[in-house]
C-alpha cells in the first residue's frame, strides 16, 4: 500500500510508443519545435514568439516524461526558471491563482492591477505553450486515443495505490471506444507543474474517490507527503482495537510505526490524514475485519491446522499456501494484487497467526517423521 516499484523501462515504453507518437508532429527533425505549428482549423500559433519553444527540445521533453520524482522536481524549476521574467514559485503560484479567478470572473480582465497584469505578462503565453505540448486530456485522458487504457495495462495495478481497498482493473472496449481504467492522480498537481502533467513517475494509478473526493488540488511535495516511487514502506499498520459494543467486538485502527524519524512519521501522518485511512477502514470493521475475526477467532489455530492436513497432499509452496488459507500475499510487495491485503495482513501477523502457521507446519512435519518407518 503506497508503495511502486520504479521501472524505468516501462517508462521508456511508455514514452516511445505511447507519447511520443501523439507530439512528434510539433517538432521539426532537428529535434526542436516546429515554430508554425497550430491545431487544425485554428489561426493560433500557441509556440510563436516564446522562450519556451527556443529553448524546448525534444529530449528535454523525454526527460521530462521519464525522469524519477526528486529529478522531474529539479528539471521542472529549471526550465521554468530559463523561460520566464521575474520567476519565483509565490509569483508562479499567484499567476494560476489569477487565470482561476478570471476563469471564476471574480476578475476582470481590463481591470487589472499592475502586479496582476505583469504576472499575465510574465506568464500566459508560455504557460499556453507548456500546456499544448504537454496535452494531458488530449493525449492520455481520452477515450478516443485509448492511450489512458494502454497506459494502465502498461503499469498493471490493479489495486488503488492510495487506499488498497477498490479494484483498479483496466477492461477496454476497442469497438465502442469505452471501458474502464484507474484514474491518474497527479502527485504534482497540473495547475503548478504544467510540465509534468506528462510524466511517467507523476502518474499515480488510484481510484476515483482518493483522487476525486479526497486529495482534490491538494499540493503534495516530498517534504509533507509521501510518494509511492521513493518509499518502501508505507510505515504504518492496520491493527484491531476492542469495542463495548457487543454488535461489533472490534474495529479497526492504524499504528505508526515510531521506529521511524519524527519527519518520516509526520509524513505518514499526512499522507494517512488526506486520503481519510482511518475513517474509511474504520467504517470496514463490521465487514472485511468481523470476516477475519470470525474466520480467525483469537487464540484459536484449528482452522489453520485443518487447511495444513487438507494440503500436505498437494505440497503448494510457501506463498500459495498463505493465500489459500488466508487469502493474502505472503510478500507485501503483492499486496496491490487483491483489495485490503494490507489490512489483512496486519490483522492475521497482530492476532500472530502467520508465526503460528509457521510453528504448526514444523510440529506436523515432525510428528510426520516419527511416524514415518
Amino acid at each position: 500500500m503506497w508503495t511502486l516499484i520504479p521501472n524505468d523501462q516501462k517508462a521508456e515504453k511508455y514514452f516511445s510508443i505511447l507519447v511520443l507518437p501523439k507530439i512528434k508532429k510539433m517538432f521539426k527533425k532537428n529535434g526542436t519545435i516546429e515554430i508554425s505549428y497550430h491545431k487544425q482549423r485554428s489561426s493560433v500559433y500557441p509556440f510563436e514568439s516564446t522562450n519556451f519553444a527556443s529553448t524546448i527540445t525534444l529530449d528535454d521533453v523525454k526527460n521530462l516524461i521519464i525522469a524519477r520524482p526528486k529529478e522531474l522536481a529539479y528539471l521542472n524549476l529549471k526550465i521554468l526558471k530559463k523561460i520566464t521574467t521575474n520567476f519565483s514559485r509565490n509569483r508562479f503560484d499567484d499567476y494560476f491563482k489569477l487565470i482561476r479567478a478570471i476563469k471564476s470572473q471574480k476578475k476582470n480582465r481590463s481591470s487589472l492591477d499592475s502586479y496582476d497584469q505583469d504576472l499575465i505578462n510574465d506568464f500566459e503565453k508560455e504557460i499556453n505553450a507548456i500546456e499544448t505540448l504537454f496535452d494531458y486530456d488530449t493525449i492520455v485522458n481520452n477515450s478516443q486515443t485509448g492511450i489512458g487504457y494502454k497506459f494502465a495495462k502498461l503499469l498493471k495495478q490493479h489495486i488503488c495505490t492510495y487506499c488498497n481497498r477498490i479494484y483498479t482493473l483496466t477492461v477496454y472496449k476497442n469497438g465502442k471506444k469505452t471501458g474502464i481504467r484507474p484514474t491518474f492522480d497527479h502527485w504534482f498537481p497540473q495547475s503548478l507543474y504544467p510540465l509534468l502533467t506528462l510524466s511517467y513517475y507523476n502518474l499515480i494509478p488510484s481510484c476515483f474517490f482518493c483522487n476525486s473526493s479526497l486529495k482534490l488540488k491538494t499540493p503534495f511535495n516530498f517534504k509533507e507527503y509521501l510518494h509511492p516511487y521513493l518509499i518502501k514502506n508505507s510505515g504504518f499498520n492496520f491493527c484491531y482495537c476492542p469495542t463495548s459494543d457487543p454488535k461489533l467486538k472490534f474495529i479497526v485502527d492504524v499504528c505508526i510505526n515510531d521506529d521511524y524519524k519524527k519527519s518520516y512519521q509526520k509524513k505518514v501522518k499526512n499522507t494517512l490524514e488526506i486520503f481519510a485511512i482511518k475513517e474509511i477502514y474504520e467504517s470496514h470493521s463490521p465487514f472485511e475485519l468481523k470476516d477475519i475475526m470470525d474466520k480467525f477467532p483469537e487464540y484459536d489455530t484449528s482452522y489453520v491446522e485443518n487447511m495444513l492436513d487438507i494440503m500436505k497432499e498437494i505440497q503448494p509452496s510457501e506463498e500459495e499456501m498463505y493465500r489459500c488459507i488466508f487469502g493474502v500475499s505472503l510478500s507485501p510487495i503483492n499486496h496491490f494484487h487483491r483489495p485490503f491485503s494490507k489490512m489483512t495482513y496486519d490483522i492475521l501477523d497482530q492476532l500472530g497467526l502467520l508465526e503460528k502457521m509457521n510453528l504448526i507446519r514444523h510440529r506436523k512435519r515432525r510428528q510426520l517423521k516419527l511416524v514415518t518407518p
